[in-house]
Parts: structure tokens; C-alpha cells; sequence
């Protein structure tokens, strides 16, 4: 039952008013925006932030699909047509960014999803880097800083296609990084080491290219000029 206010005026006499249940009811619509409150609170905290949601993990790089900590090797025709261990080797960065000495006093890079793109074009062998902190001593951290440092001393280098080229610019950021503890590597070291060992592009879902391009674009043309030769020479179909 509500309660009563007396209001006198001056005059003498007196009016009853009903309370106002106000205390009451604000009491109740702060208590529910309270509770409103804490469960929203609660919500936000269940989940975490967008910008950790969508943000990659570059410190992963056990997935075969993702080409970041990695040589990456193309071909590089007419000399791939006649010697398909040789071609053009870059490696890429924990983002996945390539870089690849392209010519005198120029590095390239480039950062396109899901295959990053070189010189001679896409990537179609690669050797994934993995357990990364097992093999460089600083971690990724070294690995990128590395690179730098092999980009920077090859601005400043002349390319030279037989002495001095894309491989020993991988050779040289590989060295700074002191992978598996050597300071040895050079280009004959990595041009057998990514034609025994090396991955093609594409033999996992989504790097981006074809396994069956990717082979044909090494081995294809070095195939039909041995034909050519072997069928000139009545070696292959004889008359």
C-alpha cells in the first residue's frame, strides 16, 4: 500500500498526497542497467580483440602452405632448358616477403598472397625453414634482420651471373644468421640443396601455384630438347 505526504499551505488547511514510488523504481532501473552492464562486460571479455583475432602468427612457421622462412627457387630459362638444377633463388621474410638480388645494385621484394613474386617469376621450388629458433640463434627476429643486412650489402654489389649473384645473396644472408651454426654456405651449396631437397610449389593446397605447372616449368623444356636430340640422332626412334 503506497504512503502518504501531508502538504500544508499557509492558509491552515492540508493536502494529502500519495509518495512517489520513484526511489523505488530508480533503484530497480539501476539495478537492471547494472546487471545489464556487467553482462556485457563479461561478453567482451569472453572474447578477445579483433585486431588479435584477425592478426597473423608469423612466429608459426610449420605450415607448409605458408611460404614465410623460406628459400625460394624459379627457373630461369634458356639455362634451365639446358641445366635444370640451375635458376633464380631468393628467400623470404617472416611476413612471407620475398627478396631476391635482380640485377646490379637492386634488390627486389615483394610481399603478393599467397606466392610472393621474383625476377624470373613466381617461385615454383621451395625449402621451408622450420623450428626456426633451433637452427638461427636470435629466432625469427635474426632470420629478418639478417636478410636486411645481406639486402643492404648487395645494393651495393655488382651482379656478376657466375661469381656473384641471387645465391650468393641468400648464401650471404644465411651466413649472417649463422644457420645451423655454419658460416659456409655459397651457391653450389644451395643450388643441390634445393634441387635434392627442395618442395614444388604446389604440392600443398594453398601456396599458391600448380605441382604439375611447376615441375613442367623446370623439367619440360630441358625433356624436349633431349628428345630432340636423342630422336636427331636416331638414338630414340630408330629408322
Amino acid at each position: 500500500m503506497d504512503a502518504t505526504a501531508t502538504v500544508n499551505f499557509g492558509g491552515g488547511g492540508g493536502v494529502s498526497l500519495p509518495s512517489s514510488s520513484s526511489s523505488s523504481s530508480s533503484s530497480s532501473s539501476s539495478s537492471c542497467a547494472n546487471n545489464n552492464g556487467e553482462d556485457i562486460v563479461q561478453q567482451l571479455h569472453s572474447q578477445p580483440p579483433q585486431s588479435q583475432q584477425q592478426q597473423p602468427n608469423y612466429n608459426n612457421n610449420d605450415d607448409e602452405d605458408d611460404l614465410s622462412f623460406c628459400l625460394l627457387w624459379s627457373p630461369l630459362h634458356p639455362i634451365t632448358a639446358l641445366l635444370p638444377f640451375i635458376g633464380h633463388m631468393g628467400i623470404s621474410d617472416s611476413r612471407g616477403q620475398a627478396h631476391d638480388f635482380q640485377g646490379p645494385y637492386y634488390i627486389g621484394t615483394d610481399n603478393s598472397k599467397p606466392t610472393p613474386k621474383m625476377a624470373f617469376g613466381y617461385p615454383t621450388r621451395y625449402i621451408k625453414i622450420k623450428n626456426i629458433s633451433q637452427f638461427v640463434p636470435g629466432g625469427s627476429q635474426q632470420w629478418d634482420e639478417s636478410i636486411i643486412e645481406a639486402d643492404n650489402i648487395y645494393r651495393q654489389r655488382m651482379h656478376n651471373i657466375c661469381c656473384d649473384n641471387c645465391h650468393s645473396h641468400v648464401a650471404r644472408a644465411l651466413n649472417i644468421m649463422e644457420y645451423q651454426g655454419r658460416h659456409d654456405w655459397d651457391m653450389v651449396k644451395l643450388c643441390f640443396w634445393v634441387f635434392f631437397k627442395g618442395s614444388f610449389v604446389g604440392a600443398c593446397n594453398n601456396n599458391g601455384g600448380n605441382l604439375w605447372s611447376s615441375i613442367l616449368l623446370q623439367f619440360g623444356p630441358f625433356l624436349i630438347i633431349l628428345l630432340i636430340i636423342l630422336h636427331s640422332t636416331g638414338v630414340l626412334f630408330k629408322k
